[in-house]
């Protein structure tokens, strides 16, 4: 079912390219299946390198622009840390 849900559908996350596009491909090969494949990725932390810097949060992981923006801390749950992405892209 996660599969018909996520293929050929737009990702977008925080290092989603570099991280959980690889995941994902690792454990649908550990089931023995195709991973599903997207239809584009927009992957957040480039486009923070590009426009926020390194400078004012340094390394730009979620957990830091949490706690950076006072907006508490990742809780690595799918949900939550897309409410988190959404209001680190507000606020830089």
């Amino acid at each position: 079912q996660i599969f018909r849900i996520m293929d050929g559908r737009v990702w977008a996350g925080h290092n989603i390219i570099r991280f959980d596009n690889r995941r994902i491909v690792e454990e649908f090969k550990k089931i023995g299946r195709d991973p599903p494949k997207p239809k584009a990725l927009i992957d957040t932390l480039p486009l923070l390198r590009r426009t926020f810097g390194s400078e004012r949060a340094g390394n730009l992981k979620m957990a830091t622009l949490g706690h950076h923006f006072g907006l508490g801390a990742e809780r690595h749950r799918a949900l939550e840390d897309t409410r988190m992405n959404i209001e680190v892209l507000q606020r830089c």
